[in-house]
């Protein structure tokens, strides 16, 4: 500026062109600001007498970068050596979180431990406390809040996140429940997984506009949530919309109705989860699928229709709507996952279209009021749904308490019957499998029967099952056995009575998680339903005779143990030995004629070669389910033996096992799989003096029922085709 003087006249400053339009001054550490209203701190700024047609701004810098300033009105003339004060400033300044430390406060006052210490792109280095402000100090710029990095912090009230942080990770303040702010810088581009899963205490975030990217069910079940700001947040605030997915609901606005924006193709994984008091929601047209858990618990929701363009409704989708009535399902649905609809407790009645091509194990469980099923996969009765040969839903309120499973099923689904009022329930031979809490929470179930064609109880299939009394299990082979599935809801066996078949409990007690229930396990036989008394013991073999007197064994070291003595008592024969008898050996009883009946122990596995050869006298055998193989010629010119019973287990007869039995009228053969069979074993000789002959017996051979083709195709049964008869056992 230059300053023109005349005589007699007052001096006029004249500005240059080149002059600049700002003045900046540099107060080196700054200049502490008062923080009383009445004292303020004072500026004074110096400029030449003259004009200024667009008026002065004052712009202050605070040390951390922030700005504000103060105007005049658009024109101002300043009269030389006259003071022009200007209204004081009420500035409030934001202290700016160092990029090496995370603030916080908490509900105690006392300092928040992270859930993970390694979780921030760099080292903790201390953690202080201090008039009411939470410290986290590390040794380099912290760029990330990982996975679990604050799980569970249930005392953590805020937390500023400084700007060098691009991820907040997969549930990094899941579960904080007393958090209520937290302030995420513009420097964050991703929002993992459940990153806010249940902070209750949340009611407002603001997303920043370098979000390009949020997980799903980043904000699920934040109760308290009112509104959304910012990036992808809808005009009213009330969700979160990211490429066409409903990401996130603030279910704690307290609307009672709700329509879904048009723009929706998806509604996301937990996306109205919790949300108490939506009554009603609208889905448009645009939607075409429905995430996992998307209204759980929504309990005040009454009513729902799925439009035709939803193709599909994902795992627990509408889990727990209780008060869910009507239920509208859409044509164009081929998917309905797990468990989608259950604990719904006041639907009555759901009619599946036919463009629906899967439906998953559990669906309508616990559906406590649920009548019928109508349309596709609806049993002839309504009582259930079949999907595929998996009993997936029974209509709980249907007015039976007894119920048979149709022959169609395969497999009892996931919580097909959970919770349900059946007193008994007849589970048909089609069965192979019982899933996961198939039954469990039934407490009116009194007893079930286990056909032997069930080969796997999953996990606490029976859980809570506190009535169950009896269980009849007719496998002689362990069915796989999950967890708990038989345990009551203190977490303690049930103490209901095992019944297995006779010479089977030592296989159950021993198998991996029937052991725990080896108290309760009881031999039954299956045939006259009797329970059968405690078996002989291992190192015996019981016998009788036809004059009363001790049979001597042919042999006495053909039994895997030592003869300790052999008395006859009462009627009854019995061998001792000083170890568990394992066979009964090649030769064991040969030729013994005064033999007429003979108890085999369960240990024994093998009768060997002529065993019980020539014994002309023997008419009565039980032979244990333990046994596999019957040798050659084991019990040839048995001519007493009137009836035979061939255990389960025994995999293998060999040749002439049953030769010259000439008084064999009948042969209960209990395997379902043909055993192999060797030549002549059911069969007699005769000489015409020219030739010898080999014939059939003539003795009916009964096998279980449906086995009966088998066995009469399979090589050398087929000899005795025309003896063979299906038999129930």
């Amino acid at each position: 500026a230059t300053i023109a003087t005349a005589y007699g006249a007052a001096p006029q400053v004249v500005m240059s062109d080149d002059t600049t339009d700002s003045i900046t001054l540099d107060c080196g550490d700054g200049v502490k600001l008062s923080t009383d209203a009445e004292n303020p701190t004072e500026f004074w700024f110096v400029v030449p007498p003259t004009e200024f047609s667009e008026g002065l701004t004052i712009v202050a810098t605070d040390t951390n970068g922030v700005t504000f300033e103060k105007s005049t009105s658009n024109a101002v003339t300043i009269t030389r050596n006259e003071i022009q004060p200007m209204a004081a400033i009420e500035a409030v300044f934001e202290e700016v979180c160092p990029n090496n430390e995370i603030w916080y406060t908490s509900s105690d006052g006392k300092i928040v431990e992270p859930n993970r210490t390694n979780v921030f792109g760099a080292n903790i280095v201390s953690n202080n406390y201090k008039d009411g402000k939470g410290v986290i100090t590390f040794d380099g710029n912290v760029t990330t809040i990982g996975n679990n990095a604050f799980r569970s912090c249930d005392s953590l009230t805020s937390v500023t996140i400084p700007d060098s942080v691009t991820t907040i990770g997969n549930y990094a303040f899941w579960g904080c429940d007393s958090l209520t702010s937290v302030t995420i810088p513009d420097s964050v581009t991703t929002i993992g997984d459940l990153a806010f899963y249940q902070c209750q205490s949340l009611t407002s975030v603001t997303i920043p506009d370098s979000v390009t990217t949020i997980e799903d069910s980043v904000f699920a079940e934040c109760n308290s949530l009112k509104e959304f700001k910012g990036k992808f947040a809808v005009d009213n605030g009330r969700c979160l919309i990211i490429d066409g997915v409903l990401n996130s609901f603030a279910i704690g606005c307290g609307a009672t109705d709700y329509t879904i924006p048009d723009n929706v193709t998806t509604i996301g994984d937990y996306a109205f989860a919790t949300c108490k008091s939506l009554a009603s929601v609208t889905i448009p047209d645009s939607v075409t699928s429905i995430g996992d858990r998307a209204f759980f618990l929504c309990r005040s929701l009454t009513s729902v229709i799925i439009p035709d363009n939803v193709t599909t409704i994902g795992y627990c989708a509408f889990t727990s709507c209780t008060s869910l009535t009507t239920l509208t399902i859409g044509s164009g649905l081929t998917t309905i996952w797990n468990s989608a609809f259950s604990d719904c407790y006041s639907l009555t009645s759901v009619t599946i279209p036919d463009s629906v091509t899967m439906i998953g194990e559990g669906t309508f469980s616990g559906c406590s009021r649920l009548k019928e099923f109508k349309g596709k996969f609806a049993s002839d009765n309504g009582r259930c749904l079949i999907v595929d040969g998996v009993l997936n839903s029974f209509a709980y309120d249907c007015g039976i308490t007894d119920y048979t499973i149709p022959d169609s099923v395969t497999k009892i689904g996931y919580n097909a019957f959970w919770n349900c009022f059946l007193t008994s329930v007849t589970i048909p031979d089609s069965v192979t499998t019982i899933g996961n809490n198939a039954f469990a929470g039934s407490d009116s179930l009194t007893s079930v029967t286990i056909p032997d064609s069930v080969t796997t109880i999953e996990n606490q299939a029976f859980y809570g099952c506190t009535s169950l009394t009896s269980v009849y299990c007719k496998a002689t082979t362990p069915p796989s056995l999950g967890n708990k599935v038989f345990y009551n809801d203190w977490n303690t066996p049930i103490g209901c009575d095992i019944y297995v078949p006779r010479g089977c409990s030592e296989a159950y007690k021993s198998a991996e998680c029937w052991s725990e229930y080896a108290d309760y396990i009881v031999e039954y036989d299956f045939e006259t339903g009797e329970v059968v008394p405690e078996g002989q013991p291992k190192n015996e073999i019981w016998y009788t005779t036809s004059d009363g007197k001790i049979q001597k064994p042919y042999k006495t070291n053909a039994f895997g143990a030592n003869v300790v003595s052999n008395t006859y008592e009462d009627g009854q024969g019995i061998i001792t030995f000083d170890d568990n008898v394992t066979m009964i050996g090649d030769d064991a009883f040969y030729g013994c004629g005064r033999l007429v009946s003979i108890t085999i122990p369960n240990s024994v596995t093998m009768i060997g070669e002529e065993a019980f050869a020539n014994c002309s006298k023997l008419a009565s055998i039980e032979i244990s389910d333990s046994v596999t193989t019957i040798g050659e010629s084991a019990f040839s010119r048995c001519t007493s033996l009137a009836s035979i019973t061939i255990p389960y287990g025994v995999t293998n007869i060999e040749y002439g096992a049953f030769f010259y039995c000439r008084g064999l009228g009948k042969v209960y053969c209990k395997p379902t799989t043909p055993p192999s069979l060797g030549s002549a074993a059911f069969q007699y000789d005769y000489w015409d003096y020219v030739h010898t002959y080999f014939v059939n017996i003539g003795c009916k051979i009964y096998v279980p029922r449906g086995c009966g083709e088998a066995y009469k195709s399979a090589p050398k049964w087929n000899d005795y085709a025309a003896d063979i008869v299906e038999y129930d056992f």
